[in-house]
Formats: structure tokens, C-alpha cells, sequence
């Protein structure tokens, strides 16, 4: 499947569809497997706001993002693209 596109001046991404009440751990990197940024946080989903560890606007591309939950965990792409 094609990445979801994200336009971070559009506002936050929010990936949902976790179980009710869970832990989340989020983490996205780059095409080169570098750590881009990290989120927890709780609930049934959780928000990106397109920043770096560092507080920067990422560049546009193609990210991946693996999310851990306490009983499960999911991944995906993400395009970003920014105007």
C-alpha cells in the first residue's frame, strides 16, 4: 500500500486505532533507519506534530513509524510533504 501522506503545515498527524487505554511507544524513523523521533503516550491513538527530536520541521519524504502498545505493535510509512 502507498504511504499516508502528511502536509505537517496542515497541523498534527494522529495515528489511531490502538485498544482502549494502551501504553504507546512511537517511534519514526528515515529512509536510512535513523531515529527521527520518539512519542509515548496513551490512549487509542497518538499525535505527531511533524518536529524532529530537536524541535525542527522534518524534511519532506518517506518515514517509517513502528508503534508498540503492552500487547501489540504496528508499522507503517508515512509520506511528508510540505509545500
Amino acid at each position: 500500500p502507498a504511504p499516508n501522506p502528511y502536509y505537517p503545515a496542515a497541523g498534527n498527524l494522529t495515528i489511531m486505532n490502538f485498544p482502549d487505554n494502551s501504553v504507546i511507544n512511537l517511534k519514526i524513523y528515515n529512509l536510512e533507519g535513523l531515529l527521527v523521533k520518539k512519542i509515548e503516550g496513551s490512549g487509542n491513538s497518538i499525535v505527531w506534530d511533524g518536529k524532529n527530536e530537536n524541535g525542527s520541521v522534518i524534511a519532506s519524504g518517506i518515514y517509517f513509524y513502528i508503534a508498540r502498545t503492552q500487547k501489540d505493535f504496528c508499522k507503517g510509512k508515512i509520506t511528508v510533504i510540505k509545500k
